[in-house]
């Protein structure tokens, strides 16, 4: 039968959990700070949203910049690994997934250009798409001054600096079809290379000074020196140190080495010079949970603010800080990384401003993959990137969450024992029992819980399994994705491999269809196993499908989440037609890298796990059939006393 894509109306969708899910002071691990010229603003970038958002100093909310890409667009983010602004009215956005800076006007957002692109040539940048993501400064002494740009370039072991125009721009050949886009701007000077002087005992002797072992941030000093240079400080992560030099690369000074001690570093991801008098450099000493303080000129140490833990000024992880330059009394902002807030403090350390709503907390989800309703209405979240299961009520309030649970921070970390979870992307309720099923993905096995979330069993032997199912009977059925199988395993407990007849490549979810027939979602297409050996291809909507990674099966219809194509489909059995429910896009109702599918017990609405979207939508169906029975007890619920 021809397939057809309707243009149906948009079907009304709302977000489970909290809303907005990004964004409007929502944070998941910033890495990235800077304090724009004059000192007005705050910006903070996430590691894991996307989304870069500006702040006054007291930490009210003014605006977000940019959503998340997949697939380099521009004005899209991937990691955000620094900022910067100068004084024409740019912001500047290390998109370090991307290998390249995007330029925005810092008043309203607006997209304006980018430059870089991947690789070791001059010019060109490898960042990683990861915790340690490079970092980036810009030096503009007045608006009619064209600035200078610095790039910590991590994985090239090196800084590569940048004259840029007025319009934020660096020289170098245009894209054709893109005229503020510059793939590879022209450096006007590169220095570094890779060496680890840590490891040798430490890195006084001069052999060393071009040596750099993944550098993470740079700052340019306000203040020109006796020559009238702006002299740059660099965090030689690997190194244990912070490394003075000139814009030319000539090294002029260094402080730390490996260790707890003032004066010392575990991992420096970042530093900033203020503008006290005199002026304080400023050293996120990322693995020893503090901010340390030195004399900019000397480099005696000062003091340190911070602290491991969750008190208030407290700090777990400080990937990044944004020195406060233009306000006589200095100070700085800095990232509480893995608390997900930031906090501002004065140069003797008197804390005066601390915000941010952890996107771990209740009701939030990190790239959440897998998705499963109950009868009574609950949902569980497999939220992948928060290493948990977490459970919402019907209307989307918080009721449980399973996992590890970190007794320092409060939040789910990632973890290998009974009942706990790393990134798991599935989960299936058993609609009679209410027991939970859980693809645990990173730990490659299986595990079982009760609906109250007491552990239950682990089966391993998996590899990255990410889509699970239960069907009639409590049958198992379980997309074993790095072994390119469908797994099953019977009422008695006993596992067999489903035979399709044919392959199953990277067969990333399950779900069981028109009289108990396996449905996997596999590279390119949909597969319906109709009997032992035997298997069809479901017939494509037109164009094809991208990567299927969700699938949902109700009364005839077959829901796929296309995690490629940015899409959500709907087939319908009798009549062969697609229909497209949700495309591309940050908007409620619209999707990003959807995943796990689930419909609700009565049909009338679709939950998506909208990993891109860092949230799970419930969309209407448009059709509702009677639930049955909720004798189940509720997921999250305690057992009866």
């Amino acid at each position: 039968m021809l397939a057809l894509v309707l243009a149906a109306p948009a079907p009304a969708a709302t977000v489970v959990g909290k809303d907005p899910a990004t964004g409007h002071g929502v944070l998941r691990f910033p890495q990235a700070i800077a304090v724009s010229p004059g000192g007005q603003w705050v910006w903070v970038g996430d590691q894991l949203s996307g989304v870069v958002q500006k702040f006054d100093r007291q930490g009210a909310w003014q605006l977000d910049v940019g959503w998340p890409a997949d697939g380099r667009q521009t004005g899209r983010l991937g990691t955000v690994g620094g900022l910067a602004a100068d004084r024409a009215g740019h912001l500047y956005v290390l998109d370090s997934a991307n290998d390249r800076v995007q330029v925005f006007a810092s008043d309203d957002g607006r997209w304006l250009g980018a430059w870089g692109s991947h690789g070791g040539a001059a010019g060109r940048f490898d960042l990683g798409d990861n915790t340690g993501a490079g970092g980036l400064a810009v030096w503009q002494p007045d608006a009619t001054t064209p600035p200078v740009a610095y790039v910590a370039d991590q994985y090239n072991h090196r800084v590569q600096r940048f004259a840029l125009d007025l319009e934020g721009l660096p020289p170098g050949a245009r894209d054709g079809a893109r005229p503020t886009v510059v793939p590879v701007p022209t450096p006007a000077k590169v220095w570094g290379t890779h060496g680890d002087c840590a490891s040798l005992g430490g890195c006084a002797d001069p052999a060393y000074d071009q040596w750099l072992n993944y550098p993470q941030g740079i700052a340019v000093d306000p203040v020109a020196d006796g020559l009238g240079r702006h002299d740059v400080s660099i965090a030689d992560d690997d190194n244990h140190r912070v490394v003075r030099a000139t814009p030319d690369g000539e090294l002029l000074a260094q402080l730390g080495g490996y260790g707890q001690e003032p004066g010392r570093f575990r991992f420096p991801y970042d530093v900033g010079i203020d503008g006290a008098t005199p002026r304080s450099l400023w050293v996120a000493d990322n693995n020893n949970h503090r901010v340390q303080r030195f004399d900019a000129d000397t480099l005696a140490f000062q003091n340190q603010v911070g602290g491991f833990g969750p008190q208030p000024g407290g700090t777990s992880f400080i990937r990044a800080l944004a020195a406060v330059a233009d306000d006589p009394l200095g100070g700085v902002y800095a990232a509480d990384t893995a608390g997900n807030r930031v906090h501002g403090f004065t140069p003797a350390g008197e804390l005066v401003a601390s915000w941010g709503i952890a996107g771990r907390g209740p009701g939030y989800a990190t790239r959440p993959a897998g998705v499963a309703v109950d009868a009574h209405g609950r949902v569980a979240i497999a939220d992948t990137g928060d290493h948990r299961i977490e459970v919402l009520d019907a209307a989307g309030a918080y009721v449980a969450q399973f996992g590890y649970v970190s007794q320092s921070s409060g939040f789910a970390a990632p973890a290998s024992g009974d009942g706990q979870f790393r990134a798991p992307e599935g989960v299936a309720i058993d609609g009679a029992s209410g027991d939970v099923w859980v693809a645990d993905t990173q730990n490659d096995r299986v595990q079982l819980l009760s609906a109250d979330g007491t552990f239950r069993g682990a089966v391993g032997g998996f590899s990255r399994p990410r889509g699970i199912a239960v069907g009639d009977g409590g049958v198992v059925y379980v997309a074993d994705t790095g072994s390119d199988r469908v797994r099953r395993r019977e009422a008695d407990g006993s596992w067999t491999t489903v035979d399709a007849g044919r392959p199953l490549p990277d067969v990333a979810a399950v779900a069981v269809g028109a009289q108990g027939h396996v449905l996997a979602a596999i590279t390119g297409a949909v597969v319906e196993v109709t009997g032992p050996g035997a298997a069809r291809l479901v017939p494509p909507p037109p164009g094809g499908f991208d990567a299927p990674s969700g699938l949902a099966w109700d009364a005839g219809r077959l829901y796929v989440g296309d995690r490629g194509g940015d899409r959500v489909l709907r087939r319908d059995e009798a009549t062969g037609a697609w229909t497209v429910l949700a495309s591309e896009g940050p908007a409620v109702g619209q999707v990003l890298d959807p995943a796990g599918l689930a419909v609700t017990p009565d049909g009338a609405r679709l939950l998506v796990a909208d990993a891109g979207g860092d949230r799970v939508q419930a969309f209407d169906t448009g059709t509702s059939h009677p639930s049955p029975p909720a004798t189940a007890p509720a997921v999250g619920d305690p057992p009866p006393p």
